[in-house]
């Protein structure tokens, strides 16, 4: 009975779907098990007609029509039944993108990317450099090096600790200098550009902050289905505050002007993650100046086959136009007019046009040769790099010098022990001083010995066909 029992324990062990009584798989297995009961499915109808309920008393539903209220509906209900499971599980309940909600059949939903993480920058140990332009905006050592930067300043961004989504005003962020901080440990960056870092992931924040709301606010109906649907990255209490925000009559207001006046926007860049300022500065490379209409034309052009989303018509428009009072201009020999500006009207106030984040016009000005001071990390690991390598090229000539010295001394200890040198002229070559100690590689070349082009060569009275070369 023993070996029986033993047996028959061994083989449940060795079941792979054998789970222990009491344990906690066994109390989830059970718990999964019983969602399949009435009493389950009683529940899940009784949740979805309260659902019903609240769905028809909000004013904004109305205005949705009958399908897109039986979609919230059944999508609501579908996905509270996987949360409940993956939460049985102990596991971490997945963001569903609000595309994907939207698919009826969940088979063929189709896979979407991921958000960026730069998990290879966060993990690195080494610090990567950035150099800067004379305005302080990164441009090198090249382009990947630069879009990767903007990438990792983008997660900053996306993190609810550093960038916590409660602090509502960009102004208002007390945690630049930990943001900046963390940054420095990452990559060689000069100080200069600490005023374009925090610009850069006050926009990417800003943009953070309108992804949301685009798809966990303004795609369901009310502020319950929205905490159902929150993402698992933000905190509860953080989201809470943004659903307060959001629902503020405030907000409501800003957004409506913000969108009438997006809509005004016209001639859209198609420079995509490529920022201006390296755009500028790869075409310094062939030209000292680059005017703004120079500008407006590498960072409209459009690649050969690719679909667009709007036409180009009023672009090209506008750069025919251009090319015309340049062209007018040249004829003339009078530049008294730029051409950017005669077609687009004159700059606003802010930032300018065609430079890029964080230039002004009060920027701009005076910065023109003061690119030194704006790199200074990579200048001292140039100087630093020169001093090692001068310093290299020292102690290689100080050992050329000594080998030279070694075989100098050695040929004339040969020579010596063969009788065939003049013992004047070792004589001369004992000396002190630092320039004849110099000479006196040359002088013992004179020594040796070398062979005579021919047999009957006059003065060949050494044996074995050499003879001597005096140092006179």
């Amino acid at each position: 009975m023993g070996q029986e029992g033993s047996s028959r324990k061994n083989k449940k062990e060795k079941n792979p779907s054998y789970v222990q009584a009491g344990s906690l798989s066994c109390l989830a297995k059970k718990k999964r098990m019983s969602l399949t009961t009435k009493e389950t499915v009683q529940a899940i109808r009784s949740e979805k007609e309260h659902l019903l309920k609240l769905i028809e008393e909000q004013p904004t539903i109305e205005e949705r029509s009958e399908a897109n209220e039986r979609h919230v509906e059944e999508q609501f209900v579908e996905g509270h039944i996987v949360d409940e499971q993956m939460q049985i599980d102990s596991t971490t309940p997945t963001t569903n993108e609000r595309s994907q909600e939207q698919a009826s059949d969940p088979v063929t939903q189709k896979k979407k990317r991921g958000r960026t993480q730069m998990r290879s920058v966060h993990s690195r140990k080494t610090r990567k450099v950035i150099t800067l332009n004379h305005l302080n905006q990164p441009v090198g050592p090249t382009k990947e090096d630069v879009r990767e930067f903007g990438s990792f300043l983008g997660t900053l961004a996306r993190t609810a600790t550093l960038c916590p989504l409660d602090i509502l005003d960009w102004r208002k962020m007390d945690t630049k200098d930990d943001l900046w901080t963390y940054t420095k440990l990452k990559y060689d960056i000069p100080d200069a550009a600490k005023k374009w870092t925090l610009f850069s992931i006050g926009n990417a924040w800003r943009r953070h902050k309108s992804q949301l709301k685009k798809d966990y606010y303004d795609g369901y109906p009310n502020d319950e289905v929205r905490k159902a649907r929150r993402p698992d990255y933000i905190p509860e209490y953080q989201f809470k505050e943004l659903l307060k925000y959001w629902s503020s009559d405030k907000l409501k207001r800003s957004s409506e002007i913000n969108k009438e006046n997006r809509k005004k926007q016209q001639d859209p860049h198609t420079a995509g993650k490529t920022s201006f300022a390296l755009i500028r500065n790869e075409l310094e490379k062939t030209k000292e100046s680059v005017s703004l209409k120079e500008m407006f034309v590498a960072t409209r052009a459009r690649k050969p086959g690719r679909v667009y989303k709007d036409s180009d018509d009023n672009t090209t428009s506008k750069i025919a136009e251009m090319e015309k009072i340049e062209t007018q201009q040249s004829a003339e020999g009078s530049q008294s007019v730029d051409a950017f500006s005669s077609v687009m009207g004159p700059e606003h106030p802010g930032r300018l046009r065609l430079y890029g984040r964080g230039v002004t016009k009060s920027t701009l000005k005076g910065k023109v040769g003061h690119f030194e001071s704006t790199s200074n990390a990579t200048n001292d690991t140039v100087q630093e790099m020169q001093e090692k390598i001068r310093k290299m090229e020292e102690q290689m000539e100080e050992q050329r010098r000594t080998m030279r010295q070694e075989i100098t001394a050695d040929v004339i200890a040969q020579l010596q022990r063969a009788g065939l040198i003049n013992p004047n002229v070792v004589a001369t070559l004992s000396v002190s001083s630092p320039g004849e100690a110099a000479s006196a590689p040359q002088d013992a070349n004179q020594l040796i010995r070398r062979q005579s082009e021919g047999s009957n060569n006059e003065g060949a009275g050494q044996p074995g066909g050499f003879e001597l070369v005096s140092a006179a």
